[in-house]
């Protein structure tokens, strides 16, 4: 069950040019925000898996991946998730389309379930 999370702001999304930095700010941002994103540093390789859309489709579409998710956000409601730029950019770093929607249904999900817009 969500919690009103009103008073937090939305963070503005940041504009990546790759994927890679994409990984590196989600990196970023929950380790500023106290959150420790060791499975997503070790499966992405900080950014710098071969395969990396293969990676983040499917952390995307893991059901494994919205578990671990779903608990951070209960105690980091500001958590930046690959799927918030998946969503936004997903399309122009080769990821198709059904996989660009389900991450644009995960982030509005996370939005829900941290009680605000966490990013625009």
């Amino acid at each position: 069950m969500a919690t009103s999370n009103a008073s937090i702001p939305t963070r503005p999304l940041p504009h990546p040019s790759s994927l890679g930095e994409a990984v590196r700010a989600v990196i970023d941002s929950n380790r500023a925000d106290g959150y420790p994103p060791n499975r997503f540093v070790g499966v992405t390789q900080d950014g710098l898996a071969p395969n990396l859309l293969g990676v983040c489709s499917d952390l995307i579409n893991s059901g494994e991946t919205l578990e671990w998710l779903e608990r951070a956000l209960q105690d980091h409601p500001t958590l930046l998730t690959i799927e918030d730029f998946v969503c936004c950019y997903g399309s122009s770093w080769g990821f198709n389309a059904a996989t660009v929607q389900a991450a644009c249904d995960r982030a509005a999900y996370f939005n829900q379930l941290a009680g605000h817009t966490r990013y625009a």
